[in-house]
């Protein structure tokens, strides 16, 4: 991630509506971060207050007083460290929010910034962190950012938070987004080269008109099983009344999905933890699974899968399960609705959280199709 160009800082001016203004006696210099991740996760603060301004549980960001001497970007990576025990560098300044506590008669002007995260230490909270807050870390995506602070709004201390720091999360997110290339990996093999199930008729390719022939156009005809290179198999594949290809819903087969890489037998075990490790990433990713490797699975993993109610399973091998004794797996899966899509190429694809598309041909009365694969990454 590199550093971001604010051509435009913010500048608020903010009054507190929710108690009455009296006077001002003093003003604080403050520093806070947007704090991001590589993987697009945002961290906050959880507080859990009771005292002058009510009781409530907040969530705010991270920082805190400039000290005297200090520059606020001094501050501010002084105070992640402490806070959230983490070391960051500044992306940019985001700009100042100037608001009031009209409770405590006090002016407060924040400076913000954007932060990137490179590791994670030990926290130096202050004691009054620590036992008059409650201080603890949120880990969370844009969206789930947003609706804690709405969540929020039901305290007055929790409405002029969010009045302040809204704003400034949405700038952040807008500058990270501006001028950021999408990342496209295509994860289907070339056809008339692909991998074939042994038993499987290969892909046949006919040219019907050839210019370097004479011919006023090129022209080709082939002909493949469903069941070729990289394809998707509906539960009709297994079951006589199942679903055929064209009946399962795009939804399986577009959405949410997560990367894991394994190598060996998928056991019961490996299968919680790769669905615990996708739901920690992004629980909208946990509903379709890719998994990297030379990987196998089991009657006890597809169970686990079956359970969870996912709605895809994909692998690099032409076929889910033991290559020499695909059916009881296939049944599983296929039986609890899990569209399986096999032969996937993710050598190139890191582990983590992707937009999957691969829709099948749609053909009618289809067992399985073929499908173009690819996964997005902003």
């Amino acid at each position: 991630m590199e550093k971001i160009l604010c051509e435009k800082e913010l500048r608020l001016e903010l009054e507190d509506r929710e108690w009455s203004f009296e006077y001002t006696d003093h003003d604080r210099l403050i520093a806070r971060a947007i704090v991001v991740d590589d993987e697009g996760f945002f961290y906050f603060v959880r507080a859990n207050r009771d005292d002058d301004f009510g009781k409530a549980t907040l969530i705010e960001t991270s920082g805190g007083g400039v000290e005297p001497g200090e520059a606020p970007d001094e501050a501010i990576l002084r105070e992640l460290k402490e806070e959230l025990g983490a070391e960051t560098e500044i992306l940019c300044k985001l700009g100042v929010v100037s608001d009031y506590y009209n409770l405590i008669h006090r002016h407060n002007v924040n400076n913000y910034f954007l932060c990137r995260v490179l590791s994670f230490g030990e926290k130096h909270m202050t004691q009054d962190e620590i036992e008059s807050f409650h201080l603890s870390i949120l880990k969370l995506r844009y969206e789930e950012a947003v609706d804690e602070y709405e969540k929020c709004r039901d305290s007055k201390l929790g409405r002029l938070i969010g009045n302040r720091e809204l704003p400034v999360l949405k700038r952040a997110r807008e500058l990270l987004l501006k001028g950021k290339s999408m990342e496209i990996y295509d994860i289907s093999q070339e056809v008339f080269g692909c991998e074939v199930y042994p038993g499987d008729p290969a892909p046949v390719r006919e040219k019907l008109s050839d210019m370097s022939d004479g011919a006023l156009y090129n022209l080709t005809a082939f002909s493949m099983c469903a069941h070729n290179g990289t394809h998707a198999d509906a539960p009709y594949h297994f079951y006589n009344d199942g679903k055929t290809i064209n009946q399962v819903s795009l939804e399986s087969f577009v959405g949410f999905a997560y990367v894991a890489e394994h190598e060996g037998e998928i056991t019961g075990c490996d299968a919680e933890m790769i669905l615990k490790d996708a739901a920690a990433a992004d629980p909208r990713a946990a509903e379709r699974i890719l998994v990297k490797g030379k990987a196998v699975l089991t009657k006890e993993g597809a169970e686990v899968f079956a359970e969870a109610g996912i709605r895809l399973f994909g692998n690099e091998s032409q076929t889910v399960g033991p290559e020499d004794a695909p059916m009881e797996v296939h049944l599983i899966m296929l039986g609890a609705g899990i569209v399986l899509l096999e032969g996937i190429r993710l050598e190139k694809v890191p582990e983590g959280v992707y937009i999957l598309s691969a829709a099948p041909l749609n053909l009618g009365g289809a067992d399985g199709a073929p499908c173009r694969a690819v996964l997005l990454r902003l």
